[in-house]
């Protein structure tokens, strides 16, 4: 069967994309405040998961905050979104792997994911959260390079700018 145009709104139609952009946008701008506002607490939930070095750590912890931000901010305000979907995405990996990472290996560490407080320990409720975020910036992401690449269908509900 072909995938048509009434399929994709049957999918996700416009309402459903911007609810699914604005809430994924906004997950990410508040997972980054804390993290931007206090990263040496960050940092020390990095290096908690034992996956990086001193070194890396560092970096993680002052990178992985503003590509957040940064994904969130053009999730929100509808700018560069095929962009700011791959950065979803791959963001959405990390988090997963990083997550399942930690549950296989039995450590008892702080998410991170919106404190570093210590109050979200790593589990499977974080790691179904973490999925749940995947799934749905995958979605969109497909959805946004079907309709790329489907060129009788002018208007994108995901992804047109």
């Amino acid at each position: 069967m072909k995938w048509t145009k009434s399929m994709a709104h049957l999918a996700i139609g416009p309402s459903v994309a911007l609810l699914l952009r604005l809430v994924l946008g906004s997950v990410l701008i508040w997972s980054s405040l804390h993290k931007i506002q206090q990263p040496w607490l960050f940092l020390a939930n990095v290096h908690d998961f034992r996956l990086v070095s001193e070194q890396v750590g560092i970096l993680v912890a002052i990178v992985l905050p503003l590509l957040e931000l940064a994904v969130g901010v053009c999730l929100v305000l509808r700018i560069f979104i095929g962009g700011a979907l791959v950065g979803g995405v791959i963001l959405g990996c990390i988090f997963v792997a990083v997550q399942a990472s930690a549950l296989w290996r039995g450590l008892t560490v702080a998410c991170g994911c919106f404190s570093s407080a210590g109050y979200d320990i790593v589990g499977y409720a974080t790691l179904l959260r973490a999925s749940v975020f995947l799934a749905a910036i995958a979605l969109m992401l497909g959805l946004c390079i079907w309709s790329a690449g489907n060129r009788s269908h002018s208007k994108s509900p995901v992804c047109n700018n």
